[in-house]
């Protein structure tokens, strides 16, 4: 396969420079560090001038007026930052105290549910040495969480490190743990009956337990402050059924002065007749979050009915109010559900992780589960791609999903979509609105509308084509007037229901045959109306059936299914819908090493398949999808029967090609694969990328370390696959020999496949380096 060959990411500091002066632009950024990513606003700056100008050069008091403004804008913008570091302290410091997650204070729950999530995560898939990481970072956090404590000691009792068991059983005693029965009776523990440490724990178990941290005060409703909805501790709680905070407001009844939006504008003009009429709902009870510092806000005054969220300093200063929007929920007067839509125009700028807000959203732990959250709760925002959809490395996302609005280009690209979203909340019809918060359809709604109202998307056919659904939507092809009309034409009984997905079944890839990397599968997530999978396997094609089904839907009015390949070459992906309603479908997507992304013909490694529910007298529903991302650094041959012929990962051809670290993990070696005169699998051989293939390796997976006359396998050592982080920061697979064996025997000369028996012989824990590193 012929590459094209790019130049490495990211760009030198000199190139940067110099893209920046033949754009006669500065790029001035404003960062805040958060680990080894930091923030950047691309576009906010003043243009350059071919040189200073006499006036500009005998204006040297103006020149020092400058100068003395941008120090106080330094240091009132240090002093910020200690004030939030400051708060952040004591919020930490608060939390730490905590020995339940009742006592934690309500803006850290969501970070310490994400990383119990993690730990359960870890753990069901196996993979122990990340779960135990995980559980000692969440207990460096939250010392004194005894239920932890416990966790802790059960696994270093599977893992025969009984004294340290009694010491995580001590630190729970020691914490506030006073279950004993829970303890004496547990199966886990029958190895440390008799044992004085567990004794001793067991007896400061019974003793009074210490003064438990005071729980956060109840959450009060706040009023509006100045107009607007500021987050706080004091009018949030925890909320058990979303899993996250939840802030609290009371509204003032609308005000019939105010117009939905200031201005002559055609838009503006339009919804002024409809709200006059008592034909459009208006724009009071809904939100809107800039979670930029305004870098690239809404205006205030654009649209006076909408309530601006703000964010308290003590709330900023634990993470929230800037970047990906996280982990809140907004409840008004009686309404737990009010639409709340928002931007943010910032990006993760530092590599390897460079990634755009949307991206972050789909690549991070839990982070599409947070997603589906927002669209199922009337809450929907805009981000811009950044770097993440160009022609510099194409569409870099790893899924499409309904979940947001991804606008082309970078700070200010999503002005087009912010302003849609609102004028499509107010034009919704009263009626119309008020069903779509009830059901929670606020977000499927306002997409199909964003859809149905690009440039070129006119009938049915229009709306169920790629044309409709890319990843990331052309700022220039909005048409707000068409959008307004179509929302404001919308009745109750006219409303698609949500259409959500099921795997019921797949193929799933053998770990160290036909994956490698421990813990890595083709599964990265799963959501109601979004599917995505990573093809990992060796083998030519992936499959999975699929079923579909309808949420809100219409009594009597059953729904039928449309399935779309939206992305991907036809002769390589094969929908076969089943069932009455075409509520099934069995889907394979053959191995693509390039896919031409609509509309713009941007490269991808990705396929998108999107499933759309069709009733009658309905408009037809919001799309959900299912895609599949292609490993961009791999590349592979099959024979005619589909069996893989050679694969090569991470070879010097290919490094010009992006690929995500949090998806792709590097190795850097050559698989060729072999077969038997029958055609039966008989294992490969492995080499560096660019060198001769001297390992052999089973059909099992296991590295042959002894073989007979007849260069068949005699003894072979079942291997692991690590995934270890490297100087640089992403992780690499390695290659490391377990304890177990697989011994060979056959039936005769002739037989070249045989059969295997387990056993055990010590082996190193060194790793086998990867060939090309």
């Amino acid at each position: 396969m012929t590459r094209r060959r790019r130049r490495p990411f990211p760009p030198s500091r000199a190139d940067r420079r110099r893209g920046a002066l033949r754009l006669a632009a500065t790029l001035a950024l404003a960062v805040a560090a958060t680990g080894t990513a930091a923030w950047v606003f691309p576009w906010q700056g003043l243009p350059l001038s071919a040189g200073p100008s006499a006036a500009q050069a005998d204006d040297k008091d103006d020149k020092d007026d400058k100068a003395q403004a941008k120090e106080k804008a330094k240091e009132a913008a240090e002093a910020r930052r200690q004030a939030r570091a400051e708060l952040a302290s004591q919020a930490a410091r608060r939390s730490a105290r905590a020995r339940t997650p009742a006592e934690i204070p309500v803006f850290a729950r969501s970070q310490f549910q994400s990383l119990v999530a993690e730990i359960a995560d870890a753990f069901s898939d196996g993979r122990v040495v990340e779960g135990d990481a995980a559980l000692q970072r969440t207990l460096a956090r939250w010392p004194h969480m005894h239920g932890l404590r416990v966790a802790l000691a059960q696994l270093r009792v599977r893992q025969e490190r009984l004294e340290d068991a009694e010491a995580a059983l001590q630190a729970a005693a020691d914490s506030g743990y006073r279950n004993v029965a829970a303890i004496e009776m547990a199966p886990i523990f029958a190895k440390l009956r008799g044992r004085p440490g567990f004794a001793s724990a067991l007896e400061a178990m019974r003793a009074p337990p210490p003064e438990s941290a005071a729980p956060p005060p109840p959450a009060i409703p706040s009023p509006l402050e100045e107009g607007k909805a500021v987050i706080s501790e004091a009018n949030s709680e925890w909320s058990p059924s979303d899993g996250v905070a939840r802030a609290m407001f009371v509204l003032p009844p609308p005000n019939p002065d105010l117009p939905v939006m200031w201005g002559d504008s055609p838009e503006a003009r339009l919804l002024s007749r409809l709200l006059s009429a008592g034909l459009a709902a208006g724009n009071h009870g809904d939100f809107y979050e800039n979670l930029d510092d305004n870098h690239s806000g809404i205006g205030f005054v654009v649209y006076p009915q909408i309530t601006h969220l703000e964010h308290a300093p003590e709330v900023r200063a634990q993470g929230y109010g800037y970047g990906l929007a996280d982990g809140i929920a907004i409840s008004a007067n009686s309404e737990l559900y009010p639409p709340v839509f928002g931007n943010s125009s910032t990006a993760m700028t530092s590599a390897p992780a460079w990634r755009s807000m949307a991206r972050l959203g789909l690549t991070r732990k839990g982070g599409p589960q947070e997603l589906w959250r927002q669209y199922a709760s009337n809450q929907i925002y805009i981000y811009p791609e950044h770097k993440d959809h160009d022609g510099f490395y194409g569409d870099v996302f790893p899924a499409n999903t309904p979940y947001l609005i991804v606008s082309q280009g970078s700070s200010g690209s999503d002005g087009a979509a912010k302003h849609a979203v609102a004028k499509i909340l107010a034009a919704l019809r009263p009626d119309t609105k008020a069903a779509l918060i009830e059901q929670r359809m606020i977000s499927p709604v306002v997409q199909m509308i964003w859809r149905r109202g690009q440039k070129g998307i006119e009938t049915d056919e229009d709306y169920l084509s790629a044309a409709a659904h890319p990843t990331v939507f052309d700022p220039e092809m909005a048409e707000p007037i068409r959008m307004i009309e179509i929302a404001n034409a919308l009745t109750p009984d006219q409303i698609p229901p949500l259409v959500t997905l099921k795997v019921l079944d797949e193929n799933r890839p053998v770990p160290g045959v036909s994956v490698f990397g421990d813990g890595l599968s083709q599964g990265w997530f799963d959501t109601p109306s979004a599917i995505s999978r990573l093809f990992r396997d060796v083998g030519r094609t992936m499959s999975m059936r699929v079923g579909a089904s309808e949420r809100n839907g219409h009594r009597g009015r059953p729904a039928s299914f449309r399935w779309v390949l939206l992305r991907g070459d036809p002769d390589r992906v094969r929908i076969t819908p089943s069932g009455e309603h075409g509520e099934t479908a069995d889907i394979e997507v053959d191995w693509q090493s390039e896919v031409a992304a609509p509309p713009r013909g941007l490269r991808s490694h990705r396929v998108d398949i999107a499933v759309f529910a069709e009733v009658e007298g309905a408009a037809l529903s919001a799309p959900a999808f299912i895609s599949v991302a292609f490993p961009p650094r791999q590349e592979r041959t099959y024979d005619a029967a589909g069996r893989p012929k050679t694969i090569s990962y991470d070879s010097a051809e290919t490094q010009a090609e992006y690929a995500d670290p949090w998806l792709w993990p590097a190795r850097g070696w050559r698989d060729l694969y072999l077969y038997d005169a029958q055609g039966r699998p008989d294992g490969w051989r492995r080499g560096p990328t660019d060198g001769y293939a001297s390992e052999r390796y089973t059909r099992h997976g296991a590295a042959v370390i002894e073989s007979d006359a007849r260069d068949r396998p005699v003894r072979a050592r079942i291997m692991g696959y690590p995934l270890v982080p490297t100087p640089k920061g992403p992780s690499e697979v390695q290659r490391i020999g377990g304890d177990q064996l697989l011994v060979y025997s056959y039936d005769g000369p002739d037989d070249m496949i045989g059969y295997a028996t387990p056993t055990t012989a010590p082996a190193s824990a060194k790793p086998l380096r990867n060939p090309t590193r």
